[in-house]
């Protein structure tokens, strides 16, 4: 875990797992990396959104897993993938995270694309957004997955009137014929007297025969709370 701040905001994070034995005892290794920068003057990207942080991740005999990573948007689990605050402090957890949801898998590699974003001037929108793809066999590609996160704070974050936050997670298998997303709204509130919760789940399957199958479903409530908060 690596956490350098280089002067004027821009902070530079880096975790790493090193595995020196493959699953089942088998020689070699497995490498994953995430490294970010972040907190640079933002760049204009058009349309009002503002690159404010970039970075990767690699992974090497690392595959992704479809269940811990969609367990990831109801549970906090992308906060320790997509540019995760304090990593040196939250070690522990976060190493737990990454290492369940990019474990080691002999032959399989990882490469993903970060980019850290905002909407407005002043910012309306924070965006986390990974988009990366899983090679098999040489340059087969096996596996795409996006991972994002929402959030929004108006007017501003002292008089957060309106508090949003949603986290998205999709994988597509391309060897199973399947594509998963999942989506919740939490820590969501309005007025700070009226919290917002919902779910969303989408699955899909395409079988030998070329007949598909989909299923999907959605869930919003909005409750009040007492006392205000």
């Amino acid at each position: 875990i690596l956490h350098l701040d280089l002067g004027g905001g821009v902070a530079l994070k880096a975790i790493g797992l090193l595995d020196t034995r493959l699953p089942g005892g088998q020689p070699g290794f497995s490498l994953l990396a995430i490294v970010t920068v972040e907190g640079f003057k933002s760049i204009p990207l058009g349309f009002g959104f503002f690159l404010s942080g970039v970075g990767g991740l690699i992974g090497i005999h690392r595959t992704i897993l479809q269940d811990p990573l969609l367990a990831g948007v109801r549970n906090h689990t992308l906060d320790h993938i997509l540019f995760a605050e304090d990593p040196v402090r939250n070690a522990p957890a976060l190493i737990a995270t990454v290492g369940a949801v990019f474990p080691p898998s002999k032959g399989r590699h990882l490469l993903c694309l970060m980019i850290q974003a905002t909407f407005g001037k002043p910012a309306l929108l924070h965006i986390n957004l990974a988009v990366g793809v899983e090679f098999h066999g040489g340059f087969h590609v096996s596996k795409f997955f996006v991972m994002g996160q929402i959030k929004s704070l108006l007017p501003d974050k002292d008089r957060d009137l309106i508090r949003l936050h949603m986290d998205v997670a999709g994988v597509i298998d391309f060897e199973q014929k399947t594509a998963a997303f999942d989506a919740a709204l939490f820590d969501s509130r309005l007025a700070r007297t009226f919290t917002i919760s919902g779910q969303m789940a989408l699955r899909a399957r395409s079988g030998a025969s070329r007949s598909r199958n989909s299923s999907s479903a959605s869930r919003i409530t909005v409750r009040r709370s007492h006392p205000p908060l």
